[in-house]
């Protein structure tokens, strides 16, 4: 798969499990089974652009939704769901896909003494 194809399909990815979570509401069972298909085809999309299957599966979801190098909002911040429910979603994904979400690291500038 091209870098270009891969990217559209992660955007599709994205819309449709952004789609699938505000149908889900709060039904936990339904709301489990769009995050496992929506990283089953992360993970299927990844490999098929030569790239590691997990890596960065979080980012791309829930924190800033880069996938191979393109930017996007990430699927659980398109739901307009409330906060409590975006971290509900937020435990489920780290737990289906092992990892946890990290937000983006603090550039610290350096200030010269005197």
């Amino acid at each position: 798969m091209t870098p270009s194809a891969t990217e559209r399909e992660l955007e599709a990815i994205s819309v449709e499990l952004a789609r699938t979570l505000r149908q889900a509401g709060g039904d936990a069972r339904a709301a489990r089974a769009a995050l496992t298909h929506a990283i089953a085809r992360y993970r299927k999309a990844r490999t098929a652009g030569g790239e590691p299957a997990d890596e960065f599966a979080m980012h791309f979801f829930a924190v800033d939704g880069v996938g191979l190098a393109k930017a996007r909002k990430p699927a659980l911040s398109r739901t307009s769901a409330t906060s409590a429910q975006v971290a509900r979603w937020t435990a489920l994904l780290e737990k289906l896909v092992g990892t946890k979400a990290r937000p983006r690291a603090r550039v610290l500038r350096s200030v010269p003494d005197g």
